[in-house]
């Protein structure tokens, strides 16, 4: 069945992911309520500009703009490749502190490849938040390693659901669906590091 890209209905806005992206439980979700921190606050009203300016791009569409540039989409393969392997990494030894150095190297290099992509720069940004935020981390006084670890897998695994749905099924309903996803999880991360 085609969707209708035109007059996407509710179905047509709805993608399911599966369950099997879901490692996390209600209790590792963090309440963003009202904090002192200014960069949570500004995070929050970056958000809620881009929300108020924000316009769908179906994937279809987004992609035509870029059909002559497939080589830089095809530099996606190699970096789920890596994605997969630390994913993997992470699920067998749970140890954050071995695994950081691959974790930020595997951001850079998602952050580089959107980089190139004009309409991914804050997505960009972000996932560069996330890696400055990462590579600070003082092991010697880090607590909540499991819920830190959990939270970067959820990232991983949003960009991996990400790519997949934008690059090579081509059905996502917008793009950007991704940004809500990374910001919270950068905001969550602070919260939880700091």
């Amino acid at each position: 069945m085609k969707k209708n890209i035109e007059n996407p209905t509710l179905e047509d806005d709805f993608i399911d992911f599966g369950e099997e992206t879901n490692i996390l439980n209600n209790n590792d979700f963090m309440d963003l309520g009202d904090e002192d921190d200014e960069d949570i606050k500004n995070c929050k009203d970056l958000m809620a500009e881009y929300n108020k300016s924000h316009k769908k791009v179906c994937a279809i569409n987004f992609l035509d703009t870029y059909s002559k540039n497939k080589k830089n989409i095809k530099n996606l393969i190699d970096l789920e490749e890596e994605i997969d392997i630390l994913l993997l990494n992470i699920s067998n030894d749970k140890d954050l502190e071995k695994e950081i150095e691959k974790i930020i190297y595997v951001l850079e290099r998602y952050s580089n490849f959107v980089y190139i992509f004009k309409e991914f720069k804050k997505l960009s940004d972000v996932v560069l938040s996330i890696v400055k935020l990462l590579s600070g981390i003082d092991f010697s006084s880090l607590k909540k390693r499991k819920t830190i670890l959990k939270l970067i897998v959820a990232i991983l695994d949003d960009i991996k659901d990400w790519k997949k749905h934008v690059f090579i099924l081509e059905d996502a309903v917008d793009v950007y669906y991704i940004n809500a996803s990374i910001l919270n999880s950068f905001i969550s991360l602070k919260k939880i590091i700091y």
